[in-house]
């Protein structure tokens, strides 16, 4: 006996509500991953379904496929927008990147024999003198 086309669609409807439902329950990171492995999946929902396709009867496939493709690419369509959104999302950073430069540290000072030469000769060139190298 085939499986009635009528209770295929309560069917197809209710996984949809419960993918609607999925998706307003954004829980971890990689959600929108795990929604899309969970309904498209190869062991998908979905993807039962259209192995009914071969047990149902001849003049109820071409309805069925219809609905099935919509169905499928209702979820394609949710899945893009949210994944799409996920991007836009500023994403937090969780490591140090030690490949960027760090903080420049000045290395000691002047020799305070140098200090007292730079004054001497600024004492010097305020007086009017110049200052010759040879």
């Amino acid at each position: 006996m085939s499986p009635n086309i009528n209770d295929i669609k309560q069917q197809l409807e209710q996984l949809k509500q419960n993918f609607l439902d999925d998706i307003k329950q954004k829980k971890e990171d990689n959600f929108v991953e795990k929604i899309r492995v969970k309904y498209l999946g190869r062991k998908g929902e979905l993807s039962s379904f259209f192995g009914l396709m071969g047990k149902i009867a001849p003049e109820n496939r071409p309805e069925l496929g219809q609905e099935l493709n919509k169905l499928k690419t209702f979820f394609q369509d949710e899945i893009q927008k949210l994944s799409q959104s996920e991007a836009l999302r500023p994403q937090k950073v969780d490591f140090f990147d030690t490949s960027l430069p760090g903080i420049p540290v000045d290395f000691g000072t002047q020799h305070p024999l140098y200090q007292v030469l730079d004054e001497i000769k600024s004492i010097f060139v305020s007086l009017g003198f110049t200052i010759e190298t040879g």
